[in-house]
């Protein structure tokens, strides 16, 4: 059984390329961390230069910070914050091959500004599903700082954070739980050219569910397209309208040269015939093992919900769906 980590800096860890100022905070955390790796990343236009390290919890900062994974650090000695500093942490993570070392949701910044947290607070107000990063000034994490205020800041932004309360659908996996298994199963029937409806509450997470799925069905050589019925660009166009603009998504998503039927084309009696030729033609041209067509909010166009009288009265509903129909099987 290996022995637990304790506190302290592995002998790799160079700490003479940081500031000194820099290695005053690394001094500090190697009380309750053990620092595993540095590194330095320049980004942007302007080149901002941005070093960091990699560390490790120890002791009861792996309850506090709630993982054993490695804790990716960036010093920005900036005195004025820019969001590009937040960028750093996405750049690291992606040139690392190591990303089932490094914690996702918790990151540290050790910033020169001294309003860092409140600007971290007005920036990330309105992304409540963003990784969670904690704000230092660098004379917040110094030799003489007590554990209980470095603890308290943590606890300031990660209990903060109320999941529940998100009023939008999670855009990405970084707060998605739970729901891996009815993802593949769906993303599987999908690519072996069944179809599938999902039902559920108001607020049940079903967008967040088509957000899981798109993903899923890009790591199986397949892709989709999302359309949100509720928009009213989506329900208030007719039915051959809306099977024009499923082809103009599709030509966009997958990023082809094959040029979609016109207008004209998708006419009432032609929209059917054009629209089974384009989405054949698309397919290909993408070298795509499949396609899907993913419609949120579906009920803003069925009988009886629609958010449209034309979905609601007349044969809109009916003539779409035996065009998709149509579509999908000679297609």
């Amino acid at each position: 059984m290996a022995s637990e980590i304790k506190p302290g800096r592995h002998p790799n860890f160079d700490i003479t390329i940081f500031e000194p100022e820099e290695q005053r905070v690394l001094r500090r955390m190697e009380r309750m961390f053990h620092l595993t790796r540095h590194g330095e990343i320049t980004i942007g236009a302007q080149k901002s230069n941005y070093r960091y390290a990699l560390v490790k919890p120890c002791g009861n900062m792996r309850g506090i910070l709630h993982t054993d994974r490695e804790v990716l650090v960036v010093f920005s000695a900036y005195t004025e914050f820019q969001p590009r500093s937040i960028d750093a942490f996405d750049r690291i993570l992606e040139q690392s091959n190591e990303e089932f070392r490094i914690e996702k949701v918790a990151r540290i910044l050790v910033s020169g500004d001294a309003n860092i947290g409140g600007k971290l607070r007005t920036l990330f107000a309105s992304r409540p599903d963003a990784p969670v990063v904690i704000p230092y000034h660098y004379s917040e994490f110094s030799l003489s700082t007590p554990d209980a205020a470095i603890i308290a800041r943590v606890r300031e932004f990660t209990f903060s954070r109320d999941l529940f309360s998100m009023s939008s659908p999670l855009r990405s996996e970084l707060y998605f739980y739970g729901r891996s298994n009815i993802i593949n199963e769906i993303s599987s029937k999908l690519a072996s050219g069944e179809n599938f409806g999902l039902f559920g509450l108001r607020r049940s997470g079903k967008t967040s569910l088509i957000s899981g799925i798109s993903r899923a069905v890009n790591t199986r050589s397949g892709f989709s397209v999302t359309i949100d019925c509720q928009s009213p660009s989506v329900h208030q166009l007719r039915w051959n309208e809306l099977l024009h603009h499923i082809s103009i998504e599709l030509k966009s998503v997958l990023s082809v040269k094959h040029k979609v039927g016109s207008v004209e084309s998708y006419s009432e009696k032609g929209a059917a015939i054009a629209f089974s030729d384009d989405i054949r033609v698309l397919t290909r041209q993408a070298k795509k093992a499949f396609v899907a067509v993913l419609f949120d909010e579906v009920e803003r166009i069925a009988p009886g919900t629609a958010s449209s009288d034309h979905w609601n009265v007349e044969k809109d509903f009916l003539l779409f769906w035996q065009s998709m129909r149509a579509a999908f099987q000679s297609a």
